[in-house]
């Protein structure tokens, strides 16, 4: 009985230990889902991961016992980290929990869609994908390139990285995201004969949030303010011929039709 007792005292004790980091939390077994399960393109084995989930549901609690005192004293940096690992990982949560499907719009229901319908707790708090992305992420951070980080589980989406955001590699892991995204012909190219610019519609949804990070750019002529912004937000991860190209007069903009299926080896 005493060392029953004992043991139960030490595991206490260890605890605590797991749940912090020195940056503020702890992605341990979340990085090894992602190691494991997400190939290079960000495709996810959903399968296998189905059977050995045990390391993304011990994560996920992690999230869910964070106390928002101690995420208070985390540096910006630090709680853009979190939101964006709690969004792609609770994603994949939600896959996991209803697969096999064919998109993740296909666990919303026709009075409210996935991203209002699922509930998620997180430091002890109801929350949703709405919410995470619209009211925290896009509304606390002034950082557009969440979009090239948070991943919906569809291929139309960026790839999913697959390791975990940190605040270390922050920089470096965004423009990584950035340059893999626009370096797939399916988000974004430039059609010379047709002077005709092909733009992901993530890229059309979420707009307004280059024109508040980088503002109008009238070099960019014939197009509105917040597709000035998005232009020249693309144009500092291009080759000089290509960033001449965004800026030829009279040049169009199309959006690519967005693909909602999932994001499956």
């Amino acid at each position: 009985m005493f060392i029953r007792i004992w043991l139960f005292f030490c595991l206490c004790l260890l605890h605590p230990l797991r749940e912090a980091s020195s940056e503020g939390h702890n992605y341990d077994d979340y990085a090894e889902v992602l190691k494991k399960y997400v190939n290079d393109q960000g495709f996810v084995n959903y399968k296998a991961f189905k059977k050995d989930r045990g390391p993304l549901d011990r994560f996920v609690q992690q999230m869910a016992r964070l106390q928002l005192a101690d995420f208070e004293k985390w540096s910006n940096d630090e709680k853009l980290v979190f939101w964006m690992n709690a969004y792609n990982a609770l994603t994949l949560k939600a896959i996991l929990d209803h697969y096999p499907v064919k998109s993740i719009k296909d666990i919303g229901s026709v009075f409210q869609n996935v991203w209002k319908k699922l509930k998620f707790t997180v430091m002890g708090k109801t929350t949703t994908f709405f919410e995470i992305e619209h009211e925290i992420l896009r509304k606390q951070f002034n950082e557009p390139r969440i979009h090239m980080a948070i991943n919906c589980a569809s291929i139309g989406c960026p790839p999913l990285k697959n390791e975990p955001f940190t605040t270390e590699n922050l920089k470096a892991q965004l423009d990584d995201q950035t340059k893999r995204f626009l370096n797939n012909s399916k988000q974004f190219r430039l059609d010379k004969t047709k002077n005709t610019i092909y733009l992901s519609s993530i890229l059309k949804w979420f707009e307004a949030d280059f024109l508040k990070r980088y503002g109008a750019r009238p070099i960019f002529k014939g197009h509105k303010p917040a597709q000035q912004a998005v232009l020249y937000f693309i144009s500092s991860y291009l080759e000089k011929s290509q960033q001449q190209e965004l800026t030829r007069a009279n040049s169009k903009i199309e959006y690519l039709t967005y693909n909602w299926g999932l994001n499956e080896q």
